[in-house]
């Protein structure tokens, strides 16, 4: 089980109006949601967020998303400068999903801490909570919709393109 959580809720996070300030938070949250899930380690190979990352990549619906995010919130925390305020947008957006696609993989006293909430029954291992699974769930059902709308669209646009150019062929 992992240390007590101190840290924000995400609903707390989400009300944050600045991506960079979103960023290392979500990071942090991640980062105690892999650490909970981590078989104990006595020689604490798992030293940081990236290393948990790769140990849990078949986790993520985007790894290289989780990836390109941590380098971002890397980037923020050590004030390099590197980033921009679209990295933090996609950083915010990659952190949050991966969260997402982590929580039905925890207890629910884990997710409570995080979700903010403190009177959640404790869950058996690998069985999911209530409200974070069911939005966990319709988040991915509306990234496959999304998907087919994006393919439909993009099939739209090729045809309409092939229909233009038969027309130049035909003048």
């Amino acid at each position: 089980m992992a240390a007590a959580y101190t840290g924000r809720t995400l609903s707390e996070i989400a009300n944050i109006g600045d991506p960079q300030e979103r960023v290392p938070k979500y990071a942090t949250v991640l980062e105690y949601l892999l650490r909970s899930i981590s078989p104990p380690s006595p020689t604490d190979q798992l030293q940081g967020l990236r290393d948990l990352l790769k140990v849990h990549s078949y986790r993520f619906s985007d790894h290289r998303n989780v990836i390109r995010a941590n380098w971002v919130r890397n980037d923020i925390v050590h004030a390099l400068g590197a980033s921009t305020l679209s990295d933090w947008v996609r950083a915010s957006a990659a952190f949050e999903q991966a969260i997402y696609d982590v929580v039905p993989h925890c207890a629910s006293d884990v997710c409570a801490c995080v979700e903010g909430y403190d009177d959640i029954p404790v869950a058996t291992d690998g069985q999911q909570h209530g409200k974070m699974a069911s939005f966990a769930e319709a988040l991915k059902k509306a990234t496959v919709i999304a998907i087919i709308f994006a393919v439909i669209v993009a099939v739209g646009l090729w045809l309409y393109d092939q229909y233009l150019r038969w027309k130049e062929e035909e003048a």
